[in-house]
């Protein structure tokens, strides 16, 4: 019995250490709202990037994966990106576009997928990349809430442009009426 308990031990210890060749998890850490990533692969994989939004912001990345074929078919190489929030579960789904070119008969295959989300609030999300090859991203963060000095100056220019319109409108009023009559 103990000698099939050590066996069952060990068989999942290696099938783990299968798995985990081909699911990277990577903590990324944003500089200036800004973060790139990449990775290259022989096989299929999935990638996790795991990364924290501290304040309600907008999201913006974008996947790309390249490959040079003499090939006439396309060949796999991103299956999917999607954005997951840990903390809700909730999923925001990507678009994909392959652009084709043909030089000197060498064929290649440009696969990008894009994803843009709003009002994301703060909280650990994570990005998911499967695939099969190399590819190259992006992620970058923009503040949807605008800082305190630029709806300050919105409330100040809206003041401005109203006092405008208010002394046009009083000066065209005292021009329309006729001599000897002011308004009181």
């Amino acid at each position: 019995m103990k000698k099939l308990l050590a066996a069952s031990a060990i068989a999942l210890a290696l099938s783990m250490a299968g798995t985990a060749a081909h699911a990277a998890v990577t903590t990324l850490t944003l500089v200036n709202d800004q973060v790139g990533f990449s990775a290259s692969h022989t096989g299929a994989f999935s990638d996790t990037y795991n990364f924290t939004i501290s304040n309600l912001s907008d999201l913006s990345s974008s996947v790309t994966a390249s490959i040079v074929t003499r090939s006439t078919t396309a060949p796999t190489t991103l299956t999917s990106f999607l954005l997951t929030s840990i903390a809700t579960g909730a999923t925001y789904a990507s678009s994909s576009s392959t652009s084709i070119t043909t030089t000197n008969g060498v064929t290649k295959y440009e696969t990008t997928y894009g994803i843009l989300a709003t009002s994301l609030t703060a909280g650990l999300y994570k990005l998911t990349v499967t695939g099969n090859g190399s590819y190259g991203g992006n992620l970058t963060l923009i503040s949807s809430v605008p800082e305190a000095s630029t709806t300050s100056m919105m409330l100040g220019g809206l003041a401005l442009v109203g006092m405008m319109a208010w002394r046009r409108r009083r000066g065209d009023q005292k021009l329309s009426m006729p001599m000897g009559m002011t308004a009181a």
